[in-house]
């Protein structure tokens, strides 16, 4: 079994909080652990991730990479779930994968992906400016949970909030690296970020930080 990083605190820490939105705010990427959902990882602009930095994201996940939108967003984007519901579902929910209509190649490039990221981004972007089926995921994320740690889509979506950036935040969860069958736990979270020069953030934090 895993070995889970205790939080002593879920108050914001001002500092750290200020960190992450000035890291995320260049378009660099921060980690986000201690999710509702069990999992964690990298959290990026969607309005500004570069080529580079979405193929970090995808060399150390499992090689899916989302973009949280507004639930809102997704519906004026014309993206429907990926699969029907038969009730209603209180979170995040996936929608049918997209490439960026034009400038791409097969579309499953770190280039080709962080186009069509750039794209959901924008306000301006229009349905016609995607292609379905595609590479990226966007997911629709609603309000966040009243009670406990948010899920990683719903941090992703906080973290832009928080950084006065556009609501949209690529997110890839990250795979342990002792054990890649299984997704990485707090404590190799904190490794990851700290070996990689990242700030790390806990998701309920960052929700209290809204």
């Amino acid at each position: 079994m895993q070995q889970q990083v205790a939080v002593t605190t879920l108050e914001p820490n001002p500092r750290r909080i200020r960190l992450a939105a000035l890291e995320f705010a260049t378009g660099r990427p921060v980690v986000v652990h201690g999710c509702g959902t069990g999992d964690g990882g990298i959290v990026l602009s969607a309005a500004r991730v570069s080529t580079a930095w979405m193929a970090h994201a995808i060399r150390y996940s499992s090689g899916l990479v989302c973009v949280a939108l507004p639930a809102q967003r997704c519906d004026q984007l014309e993206l429907p779930p990926m699969a029907p519901r038969s009730e209603p579902n209180p979170g995040p929910v996936w929608c049918v994968s997209v490439d960026a209509d034009g400038g791409i190649s097969t579309g499953i490039s770190a280039a080709d992906r962080a186009l069509a990221a750039r794209g959901l981004a924008s306000p301006a972007a229009v349905p016609g400016d995607f292609t379905r089926p595609g590479h990226l995921v966007p997911v629709a994320v609603g309000d966040l949970p009243a009670f406990g740690a948010p899920s990683l889509a719903e941090a992703a979506l906080a973290l832009p909030e928080v950084a006065g950036e556009p609501l949209a935040g690529v997110y890839a969860p990250l795979v342990s690296p002792l054990d890649p069958v299984h997704m990485a736990d707090d404590e190799e979270l904190l490794e990851f970020a700290a070996s990689n020069g990242l700030p790390a953030v806990h998701a309920a934090e960052l929700a209290a930080a809204r």
